[in-house]
């Protein structure tokens, strides 16, 4: 692999902003190894002027950054004026290759590609289709490509069963999990929070927002509370993540359950390996995923994962997992759930070896890095040389 055809190629590789999420942080895994190992000259692009998490890291790998102030737009005169910005600015970076992440990203490079003088751009899904439809924009942007990579089996379904792709190529490449050192220790977690040595940690690692669905995990943490006995050895939720939507609603919610000794808020954590070693169990409530990371991360840490039967986590959990699995939305099997396997430290044991092994052997950053890398050498030299003029872009 080290010899692909991406050694002075200029990759732009462009995010919704440039706050940290789990596709932002596959991508930044990807653009250092493009840079470090295959020689790319790489280019982040967050949709977004401020600055976050994506952009200090960024700063610390030698990778070089840039914010642009994107929107979208309500209107088809906004949104067009918009577009022709982008158009601009990536033409700016002068791009051999333009690889998108999330909704926003994929609608808006693949309708404004082929007016930058990019040879290749790729559409990465990484959801189960949230926020896409079949209205123009939409559908204009998904004809204008001709590559895809989708992180899990459900997310290439969707496409297919959403846009007449025709002979679009659609590859399945999965995230990959970044062996990381936790910070901090167990014991040294345990004490910066207050919580007991023997006192049982459940744990969710996701940025606010609806499609998470943290309050039906809050529901199902009231009602283990309330079965767990003694009030001073219930067992303590952690909520790790930053506030995209709705954390107020949710500390509201906490409030009006009762349950403000037992639930904490934490931000943003940079240190997610020390907090999952730190726990005794992984939540995950989410609605829909394409392949979540934080599932990933945990089954490499050893934190056993029990999460929503939604198909991005039974793909990254395997078959036979019916003891992590919960219906979406259901607050009672999900605290039933959380009861059992807190009950039962075999059974923890048991899951921790089984993710373990299931993550190592499917789930490596060096697949993931190498196969991506792969499939962006082979289109790229199978594209056409870069032109000016656009068949399908927005003229400028």
């Amino acid at each position: 692999m080290r010899n692909c055809s991406l050694k002075g190629k200029s990759i732009v590789l462009a995010f919704g902003s440039l706050d940290m999420g789990g596709a932002e942080r596959q991508g930044l895994y990807l653009a250092r190894a493009l840079q470090e190992t295959w020689g790319a000259r790489v280019v982040v692009l967050g949709l977004s002027a401020r600055q976050g998490r994506v952009s200090e890291l960024c700063d610390q790998r030698g990778l070089q950054w840039r914010g642009f102030d994107f929107n979208w737009g309500k209107t088809a005169p906004t949104r067009l004026f918009n577009l022709v910005r982008l158009a601009r600015e990536l033409r700016s970076l002068t791009p051999d290759v333009i690889l998108s992440y999330t909704a926003i990203p994929n609608l808006a490079c693949g309708n404004v590609w082929r007016s930058t003088g990019a040879r290749l751009f790729v559409w990465n899904q990484r959801d189960e289709g949230l926020l896409l439809n079949r209205k123009l924009w939409h559908r204009r942007a998904v004809s204008s490509t001709d590559f895809f990579i989708a992180n899990s089996g459900n997310a290439k379904s969707f496409l297919i069963d959403t846009y007449p792709l025709g002979g679009k190529r659609i590859e399945v490449v999965h995230n990959g999990v970044e062996e990381c050192l936790p910070q901090g220790s167990r014991e040294e977690w345990r004490a910066r929070l207050d919580i007991a040595a023997d006192r049982l940690v459940g744990c969710m690692v996701a940025n606010f927002h609806p499609f998470k669905d943290h309050a039906t995990l809050i529901k199902a943490w009231a009602e283990v509370v309330a079965g767990s006995g003694e009030p001073t050895a219930a067992p303590i939720l952690l909520l790790a993540g930053r506030n995209d939507v709705g954390e107020e609603n949710l500390r509201q919610l906490v409030q009006d359950l009762k349950l403000v000794p037992y639930v904490r808020f934490l931000g943003r954590v940079d240190d997610v390996a020390g907090l999952l070693r730190a726990s005794d169990l992984c939540l995950h409530s989410s609605k829909s995923e394409g392949l979540p990371n934080a599932v990933l991360e945990s089954m490499a840490a050893g934190c056993p994962v029990v999460g929503t039967d939604i198909p991005g986590v039974r793909e990254a959990l395997g078959d036979d997992v019916d003891e992590s699995l919960v219906p979406v939305g259901n607050c009672d099997a999900f605290a039933d759930r959380i009861r059992r396997v807190f009950g039962d430290p075999d059974l923890r044991q048991r899951m921790v070896l089984r993710q373990r092994e299931r993550v190592a052997l499917n789930f490596s950053l060096d697949g993931m890095c190498n196969r991506s890398a792969a499939l962006l050498s082979g289109w790229l030299e199978g594209a056409e040389p870069a032109t000016q003029a656009a068949k399908a872009g927005v003229k400028s």
